[in-house]
């Protein structure tokens, strides 16, 4: 459905596109469900239009400090997946295409806190400095999470003994624990935990409607820290490159040194690459083959596509080789990345530096010969977004190269935090609400228009990804 080869153009498809070029919209479970409420809701889904959506639930547990969500019942619980499977059966008797949403809340692999609670080798961890002060003659104990001893950039013995009183660094790995959804990608088995949790768990609730019924897992923006230091890299470092990142170990938590030497930057570049080719074995290849084997389509974005350097900031190394795993790759938008220009002078975002992000993911599935690209927009714009704002950031993406639109979002329950944050909200309350067909009718047809044909010219994106590993030069 989403990765067929360029076709000749269908007048009467053009007329009336099927479900597969849709708008998709994130339907935000952000209070108590009830069967009563999703027939209400989709109702009024259907009579504006809206043929595509997905649910992305917001338990009460994903950002409790910051974010309070109200969602009932306790998310993954059986009685979640039955009003999951009963919302999107609900959804095919009024003919709106499913996909389904991989996490509760963001970003996608913690499973709202249960990957972490069930396997400790999720954890982060990252390398931190703390001062050592040593007596004249006393001996250095390591302790739990030591990585090296180090007299300025001087590495020293780990059992060294000092002839002098003197202060010395002394590098340790400490968990990082980053909300309930941030989890180490490059555990060989977290991203498991992650799997049985949610794509399981979503197989065993609604597999009968994979494939036509529900073709599309939509993951969100699964990443690193900066300094994430994955599981058992130094010895897979010294085989991988022929020395010990512990050597330098002291440049990985920093950014921008003024005095940095060439074997230091390498190190630096060397640390990236690694982190980011574990990150794709272990989570991305897991995920894709996942999807392949069961019939459906592994889609989605990544974080700070928007920024050239955002690749390294998030563990990827580069953008374009993680998301050359997905059948559909996305671009993340609902930050107001691509802004509508107002008055004389006003700063456009190809000035900002914006302007390139939205060629990332055509670019890779054009490298794996694929033609269908997303875009997930809106969110954050707030609930002025006029008809000819909405068109401006998705038309400045499609004549970039994507063609699958992804807007957010539907609010189920319309009061309290959640609701107010994440705006625009479309809901028939709101003024326009149903004129919204006409939008999803125009982004259709120009889905449709923008999957024809063939590629014929072969253009390279340079990415100086490892420049921006070594220093963000």
């Amino acid at each position: 459905m989403y990765n067929k080869p360029g076709k000749e153009f269908d007048r009467e498809i053009f007329k009336n596109p099927t479900n597969e070029y849709a708008v998709s919209y994130s339907w935000n479970w952000n209070a108590p469900i009830s069967k009563e409420g999703i027939i209400e809701r989709l109702d009024g889904f259907a009579e504006a239009g809206i043929k595509c959506l997905y649910i992305l639930p917001m338990p009460k547990d994903f950002r409790p400090e910051r974010l309070r969500t109200f969602m009932d019942p306790e998310y993954l619980t059986p009685e979640f997946f039955e009003l999951v499977s009963f919302a999107l059966r609900e959804a095919k008797k009024r003919g709106i295409l499913a996909w389904v949403y991989d996490e509760g809340g963001w970003p996608s692999g913690g499973a709202c806190g249960a990957t972490i609670r069930q396997n400790p080798d999720a954890i982060l961890y990252k390398p931190a400095a703390r001062e050592i002060t040593l007596e004249c003659d006393e001996r250095f104990v390591p302790e739990e999470g030591f990585i090296a001893l180090f007299d300025g950039k001087r590495r020293l013995p780990d059992d060294y003994i000092t002839t002098r009183k003197r202060t010395l660094t002394a590098y340790y790995l400490v968990p990082e624990y980053y909300e309930n959804n941030r989890i180490d990608g490059t555990s060989e088995t977290a991203v498991d935990t992650f799997i049985e949790n949610t794509y399981e768990g979503y197989k065993k609730a609604i597999g009968d409607m994979f494939g036509e019924d529900m073709p599309l897992f939509f993951t969100d923006e699964p990443g690193l820290l900066r300094e994430t230091c994955a599981k058992g890299i130094f010895d897979k470092f010294i085989k991988e490159y022929g020395y010990d990142l512990r050597d330098y170990i002291y440049v990985i938590p920093n950014e921008g040194d003024e005095a940095i030497t060439e074997d230091e930057i390498r190190a630096r570049i060397d640390w990236a690459t690694l982190t980011g080719k574990l990150f794709r074995k272990n989570t991305y290849e897991k995920l894709e083959n996942w999807c392949e084997k069961n019939g459906v389509y592994f889609s989605g974005h990544l974080d700070l596509d928007n920024r050239p350097w955002g690749a390294v900031a998030k563990g990827y190394f580069s953008h374009i080789d993680i998301l050359r795993h997905f059948h559909v790759p996305g671009i993340d938008v609902i930050w107001e990345q691509i802004r509508y220009p107002r008055g004389e002078g006003a700063v456009d975002d190809e000035t900002r530096g914006f302007g390139f992000f939205p060629r990332l993911a055509p670019s890779a599935a054009r490298v794996e010969g694929r033609n269908v690209t997303l875009t997930e927009t809106f969110s954050i714009y707030g609930d002025g977004v006029t008809p000819d704002e909405i068109k401006y950031a998705l038309n400045y993406q499609a004549v970039r190269g994507i063609n699958c639109f992804n807007i957010l979002g539907l609010p189920y329950g319309k009061s309290r935090c959640s609701a107010l944050m994440m705006r625009p909200a479309f809901c028939p309350e709101k003024p326009g609400f149903f004129n919204l067909k006409h939008i999803n009718e125009y982004y259709e047809r120009l889905s449709y228009l923008l999957r024809l044909g063939y590629a014929e010219g072969d253009t390279a994106l340079y990415h100086p990804c490892a420049d921006f590993a070594g220093g963000n030069e």
